[in-house]
């Protein structure tokens, strides 16, 4: 899933208006649940963000930075759910389950727990992207595939022997949304004991849902800073994605470590050595997310000792890359960094001026979809970090155990995958965002909001993510990708490959 500027393309448009809806009160759920064996409050208090800048690889074998089970997937995957009234944790012991549960609570009641999923109509989001001439988008039936996720998770035992059922809300793909009808769908219309992906990053669905004690994840691929996990802590995660604000650091040592800040010939889209280096930022300030990031990269340039020639910053849904294309060619810049999603569009424009200057990328930009619709010209010489495979590169690391299960999950339940990378990590998105979080409340112990938030702290070892390549979710780290790998242009394949399977740390 990614967002474009425009039409705000495919799973998720932005937009940040009041919160919404009346909740059930944090307290009140945690009276109602009983004999589990963790502290009332014990995931309360405001997340903190978990930061490694040591740059030093975790993994130089390319296995993950925290290791999933190598026998297979979760036990929520295929194995015991907790259908008789007990749950493993990893290393914590056996936690309560189903017989120290009340019968009813937020989300659930005496034969079904609850579970808010978002869907979009695939043939609108793919209309929006034919009519960006975007390429490479290819989407997949959200509701089906959840279904199918959910019914081999019942087949298993379901969650402390009740069946887990989907309760879904449409989100268009239009600009300017909100989500406080989605929200209220999971939070007034019914109960849900957690929401396992929102398509928009709106102030006001999350704090209609942090209002509501519901923990939720969001699943765009698209700018997140710890700042705003903070502010809607403890129930918001970003998940598939680093926080801006420990990707940036990591970024910025990598690039300075590989040779990047050198001279460069922004008419020939070559190195030069006489051209001094001059970093340009475009940024987008529409949400404090985007802003924040833009900040956080002027910063840490300007710490490291690079020039910083010039920042251009738009908002809105109209493109003004063309302006900041101009400013940075009339600046001299020859390195570009773009702390917002427009990099396409920017090097449209960059190509049409004859301006061919070096772009630092990450997971972020899309580059699967840069290198299917950007100029090659333009992409000669860019680097970078990801955190996505299945956005990042042209051929995907092989599968792992938890892809090859997601998949075969989906194609039991009549789901049929297409090969194009945008449909395959969807798939993997989905079924990730689905069994985290009923991971985390089998092994929490419970269906409240206390108990699933601490399960997360025992999600290492059970929780295998299939979209990134480690997960570093807790009760206290609210974004999920933990290590990135370094990224590049290759000219030969004309796509972008990783340069080595080192992870580093994030």
């Amino acid at each position: 899933m990614f967002r474009f500027r425009r039409c705000l393309l495919t799973a998720a448009f932005l937009a940040a208006t009041q919160a919404c809806g009346t909740t059930v009160p944090l307290a009140q759920q945690q009276q109602q649940q009983q004999g589990s064996g963790l502290a009332p409050g014990a995931a309360q208090g405001l997340g903190s963000s978990l930061s490694s800048s040591s740059g030093q690889a975790l993994s130089g074998a390319g296995g993950p930075v925290l290791s999933g089970s190598s026998a297979g997937p979760a036990a929520s995957r295929g194995g015991s759910s907790g259908q008789n009234g007990t749950a493993t944790g990893s290393g914590g012991g056996a936690a309560s389950g189903g017989g120290g549960i009340p019968v009813k609570g937020f989300g659930w009641d005496a034969k079904h727990a609850y579970l808010g999923i978002p869907y979009q109509d695939t043939s609108s989001t793919n209309t929006a992207a034919n009519g960006l001439g975007l390429k490479g988008l290819v989407g997949l039936d959200y509701q089906q595939a959840s279904k199918a996720v959910l019914a081999d998770i019942n087949k298993h035992g379901g969650l402390f022997g009740r069946s887990v059922e989907p309760v879904f809300a449409n989100f268009p793909p239009l600009p300017n949304q909100t989500g406080e009808s989605q929200c209220a769908t999971w939070t007034q219309d019914n109960s849900v004991f957690s929401v396992v992906d929102s398509f928009y990053t709106a102030d006001a669905e999350y704090a209609c849902l942090a209002k509501a004690h519901v923990p939720f994840g969001n699943g765009i691929i698209a700018v997140m800073s710890d700042p705003v996990l903070n502010k809607y802590a403890p129930y918001a995660y970003k998940l598939h994605v680093t926080s801006t604000t420990k990707l940036e650091p990591t970024l910025v040592g990598r690039l300075r470590a590989r040779g990047f800040f050198q001279g460069w010939d922004t008419l020939k889209g070559a190195p030069g050595a006489a051209a001094p280096v001059k970093v340009g930022l475009f940024c987008r300030t529409d949400d404090q997310s985007q802003r924040d990031e833009c900040a956080e990269m002027a910063a840490l340039l300007k710490k490291q000792g690079y020039d910083l020639a010039s920042t251009f910053s738009e908002s809105g849904n109209s493109d003004n890359s063309s302006g900041a294309v101009l400013k940075f060619k009339a600046a001299g810049v020859t390195h570009v960094f773009c702390a917002t999603t427009d990099l396409l569009f920017f090097m449209l424009n960059a190509s049409n001026q004859a301006y061919y200057p070096r772009y630092a990328v990450t997971s972020l930009d899309a580059p699967f979809l840069l290198a299917s619709n950007a100029p090659a010209k333009e992409l000669h010489g860019a680097m970078g970090v990801g955190f996505s495979p299945f956005n990042d590169v042209a051929s995907p690391p092989p599968p792992t155990p938890t892809q090859k299960h997601c998949l075969k999950v989906l194609h039991d339940g009549g789901v049929d995958v297409p090969s194009a990378a945008s449909a395959q990590m969807l798939a993997q998105n989905i079924c990730d965002q689905i069994y985290v979080w009923v991971d985390a409340a089998r092994l929490g112990g419970g269906l409240d909001p206390a108990h699933v938030i601490a399960g997360l702290d025992h999600l290492k070892g059970v929780y295998t993510p299939g979209t990134v390549f480690a997960s570093g979710l807790s009760s206290t780290r609210h974004d999920e990708a933990s290590a990135v790998r370094d990224l590049d242009w290759n000219d030969p394949c004309a796509c972008f490959r990783y340069a080595s399977p080192t992870n580093w740390p994030t």
